[in-house]
């Protein structure tokens, strides 16, 4: 009666042990979608870090700057002069012709540009993350194919060494069959490392040691119907980031040109004084008076710094255009690439449909005992090929759209209409 509980006990042990075995990898395995890996880029960017603390810098500059609205206080005690040098005093700049008010322009557009700095650090960060992510999906997919065509060459050798036992192919039939499994071998082997170096380039985007349990989840992505040329340059033109920083810079050479210039005429400004009971002054007293500083000549600085003022400006329309017609060169150019990528998807997506048709037809015939497993495999491998192309243009298309995203400083505004792709 013992023995019979004794099994069933060993046996339900050992599929407990089992189950056991099998789950907990599956548990430790998780999924990583491309919105998680783009919010991790955007949190261990040190790029986007540093652009925060330039903003926090530029707005104490603007703060600082702004200090001149405000009146200076001091106050001065010197014995024994306590009532001619002693006392409290206030100063307020009344009329600068614009000196401050420039000079406050002038750091709010630095501000301003230092937080355009900030977003087009953050669109670099997502441009390479989710370039990184669909390099990671292509590579697998090629692994994919490798493992498929090393699997076939591996049936044809051993049906090579059959065949070579029976006489029915050479020796030298056999050789090559063995060189080319090689070879395929090899090149699955150098597939395997590209998606070892693809996964390693991605986490550490992400800020990840060890992101081997992490599996990565297929974005689904829209399919945009984008406008003319003309429209997405437009776009680009008061989107882009880097774009509008540079624009925000020139407000501020505009804003440093004027308080040069400002600095050619007086300052009025206003004290108020009380001055301690000493030698000089029997009783406290209040004493408030108005003047001017006027500049007469200071060894040609000013007209010097004026010249470099203009001189920056005129550099930075420079740059401005410059960038423009960069944009709108790299824009058209992407544009075309996009193009020529939706061909390549419809040809693709035609071919493999084909294959598709094929290898129905070949596990019909496998399992009717009118073909062998090698021509199954044979078919598989050829599905497994086109298969491959479409994906490769899919996320071709896909790194392109990413790239102009980024210069048009995002595309939804773009879009007429769209379905999914990648199906």
């Amino acid at each position: 009666m013992s023995a019979p509980f004794l099994t069933f006990d060993l046996r339900t042990f050992c599929l407990f042990l089992l189950a056991v075995v099998c789950v907990i990898p599956v548990a430790g395995a998780q999924n990583l979608s491309l919105e998680d890996a783009e919010r991790m880029a955007i949190e261990s960017s040190l790029e986007v870090r540093l652009a925060e603390t330039e903003v926090d810098r530029r707005k104490a500059a603007r703060r600082e700057a702004s200090s001149a609205y405000f009146p200076k206080l001091h106050s001065r005690l010197i014995p024994p002069f306590i009532g001619r040098e002693s006392g409290f005093f206030a100063d307020q700049i009344l009329w600068d012709f614009g000196r401050t008010k420039n000079r406050v322009k002038s750091r709010r557009s630095l501000t301003r540009e230092a937080v355009m700095s900030k977003e087009n650090a953050r669109r670099e960060a997502l441009r390479a993350v989710r370039k990184a992510f669909y390099t990671v999906l292509l590579e697998e997919a090629r692994l994919l194919y490798a493992e498929k065509s090393h699997l076939f060459a591996r049936m044809q050798l051993e049906r090579g060494r059959i065949l070579e036992k029976n006489g029915r192919i050479s020796t030298i039939e056999l050789a090559e069959r063995e060189s080319e499994e090689k070879s395929i071998r090899f090149d699955a082997h150098k597939v395997k490392n590209s998606l070892q170096s693809a996964r390693f380039e991605l986490f550490q985007l992400l800020g990840i040691k060890d992101g081997g349990s992490l599996t990565l989840e297929v974005p689904r992505d829209a399919e945009f119907d984008l406008l003319p040329a003309e429209d997405v340059v437009a776009s680009a033109f008061g989107d882009n980031a880097y774009l509008r920083a540079l624009a925000e810079r020139l407000k501020s050479d505009k804003a440093n040109i004027g308080a040069a210039r400002a600095e050619f005429l007086p300052v009025i400004y206003g004290r108020v004084a009380y001055r301690f009971k000493g030698e000089g002054a029997e009783t406290p007293a209040f004493i408030a008076g108005a003047g001017a500083s006027i500049p007469i000549f200071e060894g040609f600085s000013r007209f010097a710094k004026l010249d470099r003022m203009r001189a920056a400006k005129k550099g930075t329309e420079i740059k401005i255009e410059i960038e423009k017609r960069r944009l709108e060169n790299e824009i058209r150019r992407l544009l075309l690439k996009i193009s020529q990528a939706d061909s390549d998807i419809l040809l693709s997506r035609q071919v493999l449909g084909t294959a598709e048709k094929k290898i129905i037809v070949a596990r019909e015939k496998e399992q009717l005992g009118a073909a062998s497993l090698l021509d199954l495999t044979f078919s598989e491998r050829e599905y497994a090929k086109f298969y491959l192309k479409y994906e490769e243009s899919v996320y071709n298309r896909r790194v392109l759209l990413v790239d102009l995203i980024f210069l048009a400083g995002g595309l939804p505004s773009l879009v007429e209409s769209g379905d999914e792709i990648g199906k």
